[in-house]
């Protein structure tokens, strides 16, 4: 009896410990399949690509895109895009809406090309060749002309040239007619001229249906809205017939979803009358480049991810150059590791001894794919990190002494005394003390960097210098103490040392694909360790 009631007790004390950790894991678990099937069954811009088309918005001079960022590409990159065929075209079609843009990506293969201001350009057929790519820009406000139709049915058959990007906006040039509601039927008669091939994408642009690891969205036909006008004298233009041009034209996208409108063309102009040239009709220089850098990053993000990756930006559009150290640790991480966790909760044959090993492993393999999926997938929404404001850098250093003054505790003792006995002398920088500091030096580092504010706060970059000097003093000095204290100078104690501090950043630098001096605190924290045993 005394055996069955031990036996039992003891299978009862080892449910309660497996039913906590399970509960815990469980939580995360679910939460995360949550993220990922929304983020693969119910988001219908998973890349990030509709984003490009869909709006933004203005930061200062920045354009913002929002769940993701952009990149500024230059003559090079474009080349990449271009995958390396002997000949690649990107085409602009319509009125004098569209010449800017081809002028802003003709300048970004050749920054020495001399860019004529806007109003000085004029409607006439334009053409540029520069490495393998050709930028081509056909005037024809009518969009019915013989050389834009022969355009579509490369794009169709692909027996020519085939364009790898096709931008159509002549929306100014059908309502300065009163015939916006034509344009939409115009757009619609040459979709159709493009899209009656089964071979060419039905699909919006960069939709899951067609979007690919090596080619991105793939060729695509973008059609600009009608552009809203604006009256440098104060009063308000009459937006009615640009409002019904881009109704037309968006009932014409619904009916036909392959048919994709660059709407973000239009919240560039909106409200800010710097925006638009002398005219009040035509764009100016800075929304063309705008402009160029949407239509790069919806074509080439993709592409051009395959050789650089996109170090540390969460790009629109893009993918990210994988290895394979990143398949095997993602292959233990999602599928064996789970397994072996399922069989720690529910099979008693691991050892004492081998279970902190697993709860170790996972938790560091739990915690490095997280952040595998939070900076190298689409799955969670990213954002530019916007240039230093003060106000915010003030407001987030104010709320972290705040929570941090109100969450001190005093230091609780090793042991309890007995009436009489003498409380032990305080050592120097005790343990308690100087992980308290650190910590609020590491809250110090992260609220810098996250403002950026090497850019304009010279007092601030003065302190995390000083901080950063100051951490390292505290774990030299932990070091040295130990040293002087412990006499091991073995090898057992290097290598643990070198994993600690080590283990993460190697891990992620292989992981996510970045460098090990990029995490450089550890870099000097090794190498002053392997200093400090030598007198």
């Amino acid at each position: 009896m005394k055996l069955k009631a031990l036996s039992e007790s003891t299978s009862a004390g080892h449910n309660r410990l497996v039913s906590i950790p399970h509960g815990w894991a469980i939580y995360p678990v679910v939460l995360l399949m949550a993220v990922l099937c929304r983020h693969l069954i119910l988001d219908d811009d998973p890349n990030k690509c509709q984003a490009l088309t869909r709006g933004g918005h203005w930061y200062q001079d920045k354009w913002l895109v929002p769940g993701c960022d952009t990149a500024d590409h230059n003559r090079r990159e474009i080349k990449d895009c271009a995958n390396g065929e002997s000949r690649k075209i990107v085409v602009f079609a319509g009125d004098l809406q569209t010449q800017g843009t081809y002028w802003a990506i003709a300048q970004r293969l050749d920054s020495r090309l001399h860019v004529p201001e806007v109003r000085q350009q004029r409607g006439e057929d334009l053409n540029f060749s520069k490495d393998n790519i050709e930028v081509e820009y056909i005037w024809d406000p009518y969009l019915n002309g013989t050389k834009i139709i022969h355009r579509m049915e490369d794009l169709r058959d692909g027996k020519a040239i085939k364009p790898m990007l096709t931008v159509i906006g002549a929306g100014h040039s059908f309502v300065d007619r009163d015939e916006g509601v034509q344009y939409a039927k115009a757009v619609e008669s040459l979709a159709s001229i493009a899209y009656s091939s089964s071979e060419f994408a039905r699909k919006p642009a960069g939709s899951s249906d067609v979007f690919t690891f090596l080619d991105g969205p793939g060729d695509l036909l973008l059609l600009a809205p009608a552009e809203r006008p604006f009256n440098h004298d104060g009063s308000a233009p009459d937006l009615t017939p640009v409002q019904e041009a881009n109704d037309a034209l968006k009932a014409a996208a619904d009916a036909h979803p392959a048919i994709s409108i660059m709407w973000s063309f239009s919240d560039m102009t909106e409200p800010r009358k710097e925006m638009y040239a002398n005219d009040g009709i035509n764009v100016s220089g800075e929304v063309s480049c705008r402009r160029a850098d949407v239509l790069l990053n919806l074509r080439c993000n993709a592409r051009i991810g395959r050789y650089d990756g996109f170090i540390h930006k969460g790009i629109c559009c893009g993918v990210w150059k994988r290895n394979w150290i990143q398949i095997g640790f993602l292959i233990i991480a999602l599928a064996i590791l789970p397994l072996v966790l399922l069989a720690y909760l529910k099979l008693p044959y691991l050892s004492d001894a081998n279970r902190p090993v697993v709860r170790a492993t996972c938790a560091f393999t739990s915690v490095v794919t997280l952040q595998y999926i939070t900076d190298r997938t689409h799955v969670f929404e990213q954002v530019k990190r916007i240039p230093l404001d003060l106000n915010n850098l003030g407001s987030m250093i104010l709320i972290t002494f705040v929570v941090g003054a109100a969450t001190l505790r005093p230091c609780k003792p090793v042991r309890k005394f007995a009436p009489g006995e003498k409380f032990p002398d305080q050592p120097f920088l005790p343990r308690d003390q100087t992980d308290e500091w650190k910590g609020w030096m590491q809250a110090l580092i992260i609220i810098y960097h996250y403002n950026m504010a090497w850019r304009g706060a010279d007092w601030f970059w003065e302190i995390i210098r000083l901080t950063m000097a100051s951490y390292l003093f505290l774990t030299g000095f932990g070091h040295t103490v130990y040293f002087l204290q412990k006499k091991d100078f073995s090898a057992k104690r290097f290598v643990n040392v070198m994993i600690r501090t080590n283990l993460l950043p190697i891990t992620l630098a292989y992981v996510l694909g970045t460098r090990w001096v990029l995490y450089y605190y550890m870099a000097l924290s090794t190498f002053w360790y392997c200093v400090s045993p030598w007198p």
